[in-house]
């Protein structure tokens, strides 16, 4: 949940910077904590940060002019790859570390030259971390969320739009739609299918988060609460997928065969079991308490 201020009579482009300034005080916090502990947690929290900012210029990038929409993106999506680099390793060391389908000590050598891998990672991390690109995307983002009007497109007419109380049950709404177009596939969805739809539903949850101190909060929680469960479940599947991919292109690294068949497993376990889970974001409950979110505005 947000904690930018956010009022339904705000101009959305201004609502979109508070969101934006929320996510850069995120990202320049655990920037701090990086330097004394850098842990799992701070490199994800980072990301996410990063991953929010991109989803609101996603979202709402057409009410900035196309210059600044360009500079935004190109910044955040720079970072997000470095930070993205460490973060894949993190989720697949731990996962190596965690199987229970192996036995004791069977993965050691594979787990060895991973973390080896993610050492370098690391490395990378930190030198981009003390680098002028990275001190260009904080001066960049500082002038964009400290600077109101910044960037902002023109309405196209002097009668459109632009409050979010008139703006946001529409994009929100889309967004649903766009999940809920997935619907006829899920029975027979490949595992790219359900890695595209995993990213629909980040966009979803992003969405309600960001707005739901001005939506009904009880109601509004229950949705969210629903959206990332079918997320995590798609993110198990996405991870099991990658991690695949991983070392599929290794040979001859002791324990790969065996940590392979047990991802596969996995992988085909989530894809079965997601029809069920789907159901309880396609129904017609789900989309009357959706719905209903708009009317209070």
């Amino acid at each position: 949940m947000s904690t930018a201020t956010i009022t339904v009579d705000q101009p959305i482009a201004e609502a979109v910077r508070s969101l934006m300034a929320d996510q850069f005080a995120v990202l320049l916090e655990q920037e701090a904590v990086y330097w004394t502990d850098d842990r799992k947690a701070v490199v994800h929290k980072m990301r996410v940060a990063l991953r929010r900012m991109r989803a609101l210029l996603r979202l709402y990038g057409d009410r900035f002019t196309e210059q600044t929409l360009k500079r935004l993106t190109k910044s955040i999506r720079q970072a997000g790859r470095v930070l993205g680099t460490v973060r894949d390793l993190d989720v697949f060391i731990t996962h190596l570390d965690q199987h229970p389908e192996t036995e004791p000590g069977e993965l050691d050598d594979l787990i060895a030259v991973w973390k080896k891998r993610r050492r370098k990672a690391r490395r990378d991390l930190t030198r981009y971390l003390r680098s002028k690109r990275y001190r260009t995307l904080v001066e960049v983002l500082a002038e964009f969320t400290a600077t109101p009007g910044n960037g902002v497109r023109p309405p196209a007419s002097p009668h459109a739009p632009v409050e979010v109380r008139h703006v946001l049950g529409t994009s929100l709404w889309a967004r649903y739609e766009s999940v809920w177009a997935y619907g006829p596939l899920i029975e027979t969805a490949s595992v790219e299918t359900l890695h595209d739809l995993r990213i629909e539903c980040k966009y979803l949850r992003y969405a309600l988060e960001f707005f739901q101190p001005i939506l009904d909060e009880k109601k509004s929680a229950r949705l969210i609460a629903t959206v990332v469960a079918v997320q995590d479940h798609l993110g198990e599947l996405h991870d099991a997928s990658v991690a695949g991919e991983m070392l599929a292109a290794e040979q001859n690294l002791p324990g790969r065969d065996a940590f392979l068949a047990a991802r596969e497993a996995d992988e085909e376990k989530l894809v079965d079991t997601f029809p069920t889970l789907w159901k309880r974001i396609d129904n017609l409950r789900f989309r009357r308490d959706f719905a209903s979110l708009f009317t209070s505005l």
